[in-house]
């Protein structure tokens, strides 16, 4: 049994656009709309697309700056050291609940970060 995938035409237009960002040297993307209209989904396409592995931090209770430099440490490692096309894949969500911002200063606009390094 097959799955059969329907994929809109501005969703196309706009994985278009991200993985051109994601294909140029130091592309990356500041994606800014409303929460669940598909910004992080078609950016993983667009890796995908692109052969990039993608990265996202993991947040957890107690998550402060130190991790968040071991993180970046293996990212880098990873692209670096490995040459590992790799995506770093940041929400809102992340920024603002516990790494950089507190949640009280959130604001309706959602954003996912997309940084590639190839």
């Amino acid at each position: 049994m097959s799955t059969c995938y329907v994929l809109l035409q501005d969703a196309i237009a706009h994985v278009l656009r991200i993985n051109r960002i994601l294909e140029s040297p130091r592309g990356n993307a500041l994606l800014v709309g409303v929460g669940g209209s598909g910004k992080q989904s078609l950016s993983r396409l667009a890796a995908f697309i692109s052969a990039l592995e993608v990265f996202q931090i993991t947040l957890r209770k107690g998550y402060g700056i130190p991790d968040l430099k071991l993180d970046l440490g293996n990212l880098y490692m990873k692209a670096g050291v490995k040459s590992i096309g790799m995506v770093l894949l940041m929400t809102d969500a992340q920024v603002f609940d516990g790494l950089l911002l507190p949640s009280d200063q959130r604001c309706d606009v959602t954003f996912t970060l997309c940084i590639c390094f190839a």
